[in-house]
Parts: C-alpha cells; structure tokens; sequence
C-alpha cells in the first residue's frame, strides 16, 4: 500500500505540473484553479482522512485521501474544459434566481470634463463597455454590491464594486456578476481590478486617459478603441490569460516584463528583449495619437491582437 500511496501522490504533482503548463500555453482556462479552490472542504475532508490512516496505520486509508484530491483536480479541469457540468450550471441558475438584481444609473446631465473609475472585481465575471449614460452598472451577487458616485462639477469619480464576502472562494462567489458602462463622452482615468473574476472589456467606445488593469487569477480580454493623445496603459497579470485587442489603424508600443511569460503577437513587430523586457510596436512610434503600455506577467499568457 505504501507503494501504491505514493504512486498516486507522484500521479497528483504530475497532473498540477500538467495543468499548469497547459494553462501557460492558453490550451485550458486559468479559471479551472479557482473551480479547483471552490472545492476547499475538500481538501479538509483528505486531510482528515490521511490522519485518520496515519493515526491507524493503515496505508489503503491514506489512498483513498490522495484519490480523494486527484479526483477532485480532474473534477475542477473537466468542468473548466466543458465551461461547467449540468448540475453547476442548475446551481448557477438556482442561486441566481434568489440573488437580487442590483443597478444603479447616474445620467450624462450634469457638467464633467473628465472621470476617474474604479472597478473591482473579486470573483465571478466582470464586463466593462462604454454607454450613454455617465455610468451605469447591473449585477447580481449574494452580497451587496457597492456603487459610490461624487464629483466637483469637473471630474467625476466612480468606484464600483462586486461586494466583500469573507469566503471569496466559494461556488456562490463564482457565479457573481456585474456589467458597467461608462459614458463614451468623457475622458476616463480607468483602474480595472479583475482579482479571480473574468473579466470582458470592451473599452473600443471609451475614452481612455489613462488605464491599469490587474488580472489576477483570472482570463481577461480588453479591447481598445481608437487613442485620442498620448494614453498610458498599465497591465499587472498573474496567474491568467489575457487579451489586449487593439484597432488595425491605431499606433502603440507594448513594453513586457517577466520571464515565465508566454506572448503571441502575429503581425506586430517584435522589437526584441533587453535586459528582461521585451518590446513589442504597431504603427508610427511617435505618433500624436498612441497607446503606451507596460505589461508586468507572472505566469500568465498574454495575446496581442489587432481587428
């Protein structure tokens, strides 16, 4: 039985190293670890029986603890690979239909030259587009969201927000969602903070002053519109995959940092890498109207992309 044990636990590191490098090669979702997360009592149910096989000295019972986790790691990748079982996916629409629906809109009435918003994600799905209205938001969560809105006649600051919960890894928190749209009218300063949500942002309609974007433990596609001025463009990526879309038309400079790193940019120019950061350039480099942008991965892929 011994053997046996450790066959299965040499099993379990070869299918995390698996999935891991699956995941780094944008061939599985990097959401399948926080499916896997969601699953954290039963990581407490495996040790308590390995202590109980210790307590006992019965190997065969701590077989059963390391098939218990193996199972659970090959439940969490099937559900990533096939976007969710039946019975998730009935949970899904079961808790939904409890949750209230939360919106709140502020009307384009008032005067604002300029906003600055922050976005908070937390867990679940997160979809940023641009909008008539000043700012609009829609979501559904099993705790409240929050939504603050102040300004001085000239800029106006949003911060948006999924809500806290104290176990942010549960199944509940997976299914939380939340839209916002931001007036296409007014110039933004955007913080986008994914942590473990999915995020989707369509920001082709709106007018980016500036933008920082941390992913997280998450899979993130951001769509850029045209550039109005010189736009900075901050990214922080973790554990995830991320899209950055850009038009074919538009000009802008990519600066990457981090070695475990994997990036795909067909018919971008690949300036190279110097001294651990690669460049990557689309368009006139000194152009009036650009995007400048600064990626710090972890083990994360990242895709450039033009439409």
């Amino acid at each position: 039985m011994m053997r046996a044990r450790r066959v299965i636990e040499g099993l379990t590191v070869v299918a995390v190293g698996g999935v891991l490098l699956a995941t780094t090669l944008d061939a599985l979702s990097w959401r399948v670890w926080l499916s896997f997360f969601a699953l954290w009592p039963l990581l407490i149910v495996a040790v308590g029986i390995d202590l109980v096989g210790k307590g006992l000295r019965r190997e065969w019972i701590r077989v059963l603890a390391s098939l218990l986790v193996l199972g659970g790691f090959a439940y969490a990748v099937a559900a990533s690979v096939t976007g969710g079982t039946a019975v998730l996916q009935a949970r899904r629409d079961t808790m939904s239909a409890r949750w209230e629906t939360t919106e709140f809109d502020e009307p384009a009435q008032r005067p604002v030259r300029r906003g600055a918003a922050t976005i908070r994600g937390g867990v679940g799905t997160v979809s940023v587009s641009g909008g008539d209205a000043l700012v609009r938001t829609r979501g559904a969560a099993p705790f409240t969201p929050r939504f603050e809105d102040e300004g001085d006649g000239v800029v106006a600051r949003v911060d948006v927000s999924l809500g806290s919960h104290p176990w942010p890894w549960t199944s509940r928190a997976a299914f939380t969602e939340l839209d916002v749209e931001l007036s296409s009218r007014v110039p933004w300063d955007l913080t986008i903070k994914a942590g473990a949500a999915e995020l989707v942002a369509d920001l082709s309609d709106v007018r980016l002053s500036r933008a920082r974007i941390e992913s997280g433990v998450s899979d993130s596609q951001v769509t850029f519109g045209s550039p109005d001025g010189v736009v900075p463009v901050e990214v922080e990526a973790g554990l995830s995959s991320t899209v950055l879309r850009f038009p074919r038309d538009s000009a802008f400079r990519i600066s990457v940092q981090g070695a475990l790193a994997s990036v795909e940019a067909e018919g971008i120019d690949d300036l190279g890498s110097v001294a651990g950061t690669r460049t990557f350039s689309h368009g006139a480099g000194d152009a009036p109207d650009r995007y400048e942008v600064t990626v710090q991965a972890g083990v994360s892929t990242l895709r450039i992309e033009l439409y």
